[in-house]
């Protein structure tokens, strides 16, 4: 393949009809460079090339054309120390192998791609400007710290640990970080993105910084990372739909000066109109994040306000399977959603007071209790929800009746304060029943008392209103003479004499039984037990029973003397 240099090191590669590249396939054509400063054409150096090093001549520092090396199995090093600058594009793909790049390139004109090198570890490119079409870049870390501005997509595909884009201000189309395992990624001087920036399964991310975003032209997507907290405090619009989606760590998202998502007029340097889903409309989500506990646009005003809803797509408001989010009161000032809303969830608290036109259908539904949904009901009721409107939730799990529960602590102040009043009510009520159960019991015990003692011939004797501790003698009943008789011989031994029997046998009235005559009358008023043949039991006789008659009239007279 004829090859011609000029004095001046400047090398033209003439290629053979229909093939726009010179191809390297060992160190050999390599020779046929030296002392070139610039290549004109395109440089390719495919499977064929048989050795382990790609060396440039130290001479090389442009290349008016494509630099690619590809699918190179025994390539492990590439070297040009003096290359800095490559009109076209530059391309390191699937080189197994490859362990280290030399490419001092400051100026590159076309599409960066680096991907499937999978030994490849660390890239530091020194690249700076504005002339980046697109970057592909995937299975190593990277160091693009110089680069300012790309025409097209940053594409970030299974990126290694970590990449740096310090300088990074805009992107003329979309960011995507897919599949990595960086932990960080704050470009902190990125201002705008026209297109989308998405963030997918991104399982090690755990830092996200924008600290500078002003706008994104497409859709803003986070899902399936391991951060904590989202902030994007410049950002003030959104050209079509949000996502935030299966972040199991994701607690809060804040958009402190977002005033519109879906706007044409939002300062959107490009937006692509046939850029929707399939199902023919954009949608605003925040779903399947475990510990979501607060959404915060405060300033957010409309969602899709500039569409025409019968010639482009409308937006869908969606808030699901978030079952820490039970204050759903972050969007006071959003005031039209051109399409529908739907919130299913866990919600104790839903406020939008500022709503004041829905272009389509609402459905609210909540597992716990919301006290109304006076908000939706009102905007019904004056035609500004142009679709239809079903809003619930579950009442059974109001505060008030003791039915709701949250062991992340979501309850809203109200529903605290309502618990309170219950527990409080609920102690009272709790006291006053262990009291009015107690004297209950202790009159039916009493009541149980009194019905076995009248049952064995007792009756109660009034209670005495003297404090003496001697109570007054009682009068001896009327009894018959064969009574009285039997009486006065137990009497006859002379003074009262308390006769008790040992405390081992048992002490048992059966005067009624062996003598039904005699009625019952006081406690004090027993007569003595008569024997079986119906006399009374004489002085000395032996006896188990007890002796319970009063004492003679003159008992306390010959007890302690006269008065």
């Amino acid at each position: 393949m004829p090859f011609y240099a000029s004095v001046d090191k400047y090398c033209t590669v003439s290629t053979p009809p229909g093939n726009s590249s010179y191809s390297i396939s060992s160190s050999d054509d390599l020779h046929k460079f030296s002392g070139c400063t610039t290549i004109t054409g395109t440089i390719s150096v495919g499977p064929d090339f048989v050795d382990d090093t790609l060396n440039f001549d130290e001479a090389l520092k442009n290349v008016v054309g494509d630099f690619s090396v590809g699918s190179v199995g025994r390539l492990q090093r590439i070297n040009a120390p003096n290359l800095s600058n490559i009109t076209g594009g530059l391309n390191i793909t699937s080189n197994t192998n490859l362990t280290n790049v030399t490419l001092p390139v400051h100026i590159l004109g076309g599409s960066l791609t680096i991907l499937g090198n999978d030994k490849l570890g660390f890239l530091s490119l020194l690249i700076v400007g504005d002339f980046l079409h697109n970057i592909s870049l995937g299975d190593a870390s990277f160091n693009l710290s110089g680069i300012q501005s790309v025409a097209g997509d940053l594409n970030l595909t299974r990126v290694h640990d970590s990449f740096t884009v310090g300088s990074l201000s805009a992107v003329g189309g979309g960011v995507y970080l897919e599949a990595t395992t960086i932990k960080s990624f704050s470009p902190p001087k990125l201002s705008g993105i026209d297109k989308d920036f998405r963030l997918a399964k991104n399982g090690n991310l755990t830092i996200l910084s924008l600290p500078s975003l002003q706008y994104v032209g497409g859709t803003l997507e986070i899902s399936e990372t391991n951060i904590t907290h989202f902030t994007a405090p410049k950002l003030g619009a959104i050209g079509e739909g949000v996502d935030f989606s299966l972040n199991e760590e994701l607690r809060t998202i804040e958009f402190a000066t977002l005033g519109s998502i879906g706007a044409l007029s939002g300062g959107i340097k490009g937006f692509d109109l046939d850029d929707k889903n399939e199902t023919g409309y954009h949608a605003v989500n925040f779903w399947g994040n475990n510990v979501l506990n607060n959404i915060s646009m405060p300033e957010l005003k409309s969602i899709g306000a500039d569409w025409d809803p019968e010639a482009l797509p409308w937006w869908t408001l969606n808030v699901t399977m978030n079952p820490e989010l039970f204050d759903f009161d972050g969007l006071r000032s959003l005031q039209t959603i051109n399409g529908s809303v739907y919130l299913n969830g866990s919600f104790t608290v839903v406020e939008m007071f500022s709503l004041t036109n829905i272009t389509h259908s609402v459905v609210v539904n909540s597992s716990n209790y919301m006290g109304d949904c006076s908000i939706f009901e009102e905007l019904k009721d004056n035609g500004h929800i142009q679709g239809s409107m079903n809003c619930t939730d579950n009442h059974y799990a109001s505060p008030y009746l003791g039915g709701y529960s949250s062991s992340g602590g979501g309850l809203s102040k109200g529903a605290k304060a309502g618990v309170g009043v219950g527990v409080t009510i609920g102690g009272i009520l709790l006291i006053a029943g262990i009291i009015f159960a107690f004297m209950r019991w202790r009159r039916r015990r009493r009541g149980a008392q009194v019905k076995v003692l009248q049952e064995d011939g007792y009756s109660m004797p009034e209670l005495p209103r003297a404090t003496n501790a001697y109570l007054a003698p009682q009068p001896l009943p009327q009894v018959s003479p064969l009574e009285a008789d039997s009486s006065q011989q137990h009497l006859a031994g002379g003074a009262y004499r308390d006769i008790s029997p040992p405390r081992s046998l048992l002490t048992r009235d059966v005067s009624r039984e062996l003598n039904p005559k005699v009625g019952g009358g006081h406690m004090g008023d027993i007569s003595p037990p008569t024997s079986p043949r119906g006399r009374g039991i004489e002085r000395g006789e032996a006896s188990s029973w007890r002796d319970v008659s009063p004492p003679p009239p003159n008992y306390e007279a010959a007890t302690h003397g006269p008065r």
